[in-house]
């Protein structure tokens, strides 16, 4: 992957960042591998103790090497070729609430339309909210958070009803420093999914820790 990036800040408080990607993803024989190019406009205030708002729009465009289009029926139509067009608006607000920064929040609410060159089968709306609270110091960072997101398909159907998915995660690090590269973490993760079709819905945990190092 390579995502370089410019900034130009027009003065103390306000700055835009201009953002140009390419990923290669590579998958072996189970898979589909793909290309991505993505480029990202953010319009930045900074205020307070480092705290910023921002608002941002990306076009993202995915091809497959091997993925057949559907049709609306979702039947793989052969000798097609699939790709992606996605646009996304966002926002983030990021807050610290003290002058040593040890209390943080983030929101962040964003938008995304989903289009393939086929039938529209894979055609899908988003929508995702996230909240954070972190605190930290020189020794711990403590972070938990929410994330909310819906999905809506405009072709897809499941008993003659338009498809619909939504989820819910929930998730705790915790993170422990060691001097000045080393640290250790743990964090759990709890996320329930619900669909108007019945095998895209799941509950699950997970839970991990390690050891890191920062240089």
């Amino acid at each position: 992957t390579l995502r370089p990036h410019w900034r130009h800040t027009f003065s103390p408080a306000w700055s835009m960042q201009l953002e140009v990607g390419g990923l290669r993803q590579l998958y072996g024989e189970d898979l589909s591998d793909y290309w991505e190019t993505a480029t990202r406009l953010s319009v930045i205030h900074q205020y307070g103790y480092r705290s910023e708002l921002s608002i941002a729009y990306q076009p993202k465009h995915i091809w497959y090497d091997d993925r057949e289009q559907f049709d609306a029926a979702g039947v793989a139509m052969p000798g097609t070729s699939l790709y992606y067009w996605q646009h996304e608006v966002g926002a983030q607000w990021r807050h610290h609430w003290d002058e040593t920064r040890h209390w943080r929040t983030t929101n962040r609410l964003s938008y995304m339309f989903n289009q393939d060159n086929g039938s529209g089968y894979f055609d899908y709306n988003r929508v995702v909210f996230t909240q954070q609270l972190r605190w930290t110091n020189p020794l711990w960072e403590i972070k938990g958070g929410v994330r909310v997101g819906w999905y809506y398909y405009p072709v897809q159907q499941f008993n003659n009803e338009q498809l619909e998915r939504s989820y819910v995660v929930v998730d705790l690090r915790v993170e422990r420093r060691l001097g000045k590269y080393w640290l250790l973490y743990v964090n759990a993760e709890r996320e329930w999914s619900m669909s108007s079709d019945p095998v895209e819905e799941y509950n699950d945990w997970l839970a991990g820790g390690g050891v890191g190092v920062e240089f």
